[in-house]
């Protein structure tokens, strides 16, 4: 690529078949500084981190820094204050304190061979090359620091980094990655963009574990929700700027551009035929029915109308016992209970909830050849229950948790997962207004109408048995014998407090770990999300169980949140007289 020059612009640095930009140092003697990276003495607790350009070295370096110092604030220094082939005096790196994160864009040859040897921690992100090149594109286009870039167009960028041609950026995006992925047994910690992106908190708990530093899951949560694109863009042009000047001169623009939205019609010369978004074409949206959004479980995206009338005229037996609960309100909890009491000892059942979940299950009509008692369960709302169970005073449990919490527990559900619903880069504020906003449909009608539907039917006196899950957490034995009560099943001392403490948050997460069949569950999730192409074998489980504790909200809930949360409740529950405990 032949360099190009304006007045205030200099071409690039060209070295080892590279194009490097011309920060001063690399002007002056490419080849020593490059020496000087690789004859570099290192320290054991130094981590470097090694990306090809515009691959997210500044996310990936704000996240580091505050793994390492265990907290959320951002560092006044940049990266750039550590970027081995920026830095005017590498020697100055010699000065800093421990543990300090290096970083550079040059290739595996290059990095400190010390730091190779002796197995110092890189971590290495990659990106998909679609996206880089529009990145650099608009990177080089709005900033012009170093590339003559007045007449540049996307072709240029496209060419430049994915020709087999010498004298590619850095080498190019392919050589670049070829050697990093050969020398995967080093000890490289790869980062993903956009799986990072899409599943913040399971990426940002591997990379701590990498690092080895402690953090609890409140940090995770907090780290993720400081490191988001708006967060630190903010940071990047206030905090930032001015120990930005030593590379970018004396105006840096700031490197988190608001990129266009890379299309087709960006590129006239059929190079990519890519929309270049961070989903992969196989993610599938909510199902959206009846002012309700819901899974796209397999059944509802077939014929979610017909499924749901299937449930509501569903034959049910007078021994049937319904559990009908908002989600992420403690269903799989009481589901154990139920059947812990049902059977009259503290045994965990092989089966989880999933064999008797009526929106999900591939056939509804298999529940006919299940012997009684069944515990039919669902997360529908209450004109869609069982006509016929609902009618003959057929039993139903009905759970109820605090809003804010659902809030909470359906965030770390959506991003541990990401196996129904669209969690590409979701951020709790996502599910704050998903969940609470008037203008969009929110999960089964949203928690509001949810409860206010059951309350009337409790009013009617219907047979519907109500469960407060902060009750149940703070007074096991005593909700869990009115449940017995409810129930009709021979109870003791005994064996309530068995069930009470085998039914803690532990055991009951320990036994869904280990001692739960799982081929219902990974079923369900393989005819939700195309991804794993009916292999089941693919599906990862994910745990249902995370925290169970009441009040975590305030951990997450920001005060213009909680205070438009609250406004949000007085005004939809004007004429409710139920009792809702937050802590």
């Amino acid at each position: 690529m032949d360099s190009k020059t304006t007045t205030n612009s200099l071409p690039e640095v060209l070295f080892d078949g590279m194009t490097i930009p011309p920060f001063p140092p690399l002007r002056v003697s490419v080849r020593q500084r490059f020496e000087d990276i690789r004859g570099l003495c290192t320290r054991p607790d130094d981590v470097i981190i090694t990306t090809y350009l515009k691959s997210g070295s500044h996310w990936v370096w704000e996240i580091i820094c505050m793994l390492l110092q265990g907290a959320t604030s951002f560092v006044k220094e940049g990266k750039g204050s550590q970027f081995l082939e920026a830095l005017d005096d590498l020697n100055l790196i010699n000065k800093m304190t421990s543990p300090r994160t290096l970083n550079t864009h040059l290739p595996y040859r290059w990095l400190p061979r010390k730091h190779l040897e002796n197995d110092g921690k890189i971590v290495h992100v990659v990106r998909n090359p679609k996206d880089v090149a529009v990145s650099m594109f608009f990177h080089f286009k709005e900033t012009g620091d170093f590339i003559g870039s007045e007449k540049l167009d996307l072709d240029d960028r496209v060419n430049g980094m994915l020709s087999d041609a010498p004298n590619q950026p850095y080498g190019g995006w392919f050589t670049y990655e070829k050697d990093f992925i050969k020398h995967s047994k080093a000890n490289i910690h790869f980062v993903h963009f956009e799986r990072l992106k899409r599943y913040p908190l399971e990426e940002i708990k591997r990379l701590a574990d990498f690092l080895r530093v402690s953090y609890s899951d409140q940090l995770i949560f907090h780290i993720a929700e400081k490191c988001n694109f708006t967060s630190l863009k903010e940071a990047d042009d206030t905090t930032k700027v001015t120990t930005r000047k030593n590379v970018h001169g004396p105006n840096p623009k700031s490197l988190f551009l608001d990129e266009k939205p890379f299309t087709v019609e960006c590129i006239d010369k059929g190079h990519m035929s890519s929309t270049g978004g961070m989903t992969d074409g196989k993610a599938l949206k909510e199902v959206v029915f009846d002012g309700m959004s819901l899974p796209p479980f397999k059944p509802l995206r077939e014929g979610v109308e017909a499924r749901l009338n299937a449930i509501k005229h569903l034959e049910t037996r007078p021994t049937d016992i319904l559990l009908a609960i908002y989600p992420k309100s403690g269903t799989h909890w009481v589901w154990e209970i139920v059947w812990m009491l049902l059977n009259g000892r503290a045994e965990y059942i092989k089966e989880g909830k999933e064999s008797l979940f009526l929106e999900a299950m591939d056939d509804i009509g298999t529940i006919k050849s299940m012997d009684s008692p069944r515990v039919l369960n669902t997360n529908l709302p209450f004109r869609w229950l069982p006509q016929k169970h609902v009618e003959s005073n057929g039993k139903i449990i009905h759970v109820i948790r605090n809003p804010k919490d659902i809030c909470v527990s359906l965030y770390y559900h959506f991003i541990g997962s990401g196996l129904f619903m669209h969690s590409d880069g979701v951020q709790f504020a996502d599910c704050f207004e998903g969940l609470f906003s008037k203008e969009r449909k929110p999960p089964y009608g949203g928690w509001f109408s949810y409860e206010k539907d059951f309350e009337e039917a409790v009013s009617n006196n219907y047979n519907i048995h109500v469960l407060y899950f902060e009750n149940l957490k703070r007074n096991p034995m005593v909700e869990i014998k009115r449940l017995a009560e409810y129930l009709q099943v021979p109870q003791s001392t005994k064996l309530l407090h068995e069930i009470s403490d085998s039914c803690s948050f532990n055991k009951l997460k320990r036994a869904d770990d280990t001692l739960k069949e799982k081929s219902k569950y990974k079923k369900i999730v393989v005819g939700a999300n195309p991804k794993f192409e009916g292999d089941v074998d693919k599906v990862q489980y994910n745990s249902f169980f995370r925290k169970g504790e009441i009040g975590d909200w305030k951990n997450h809930f920001t005060v213009t949140q909680n205070e438009r949360f609250d406004e949000l409740y007085r005004k939809q529950m004007v004429d409710s007289k139920l009792t809702v405990y937050y802590e």
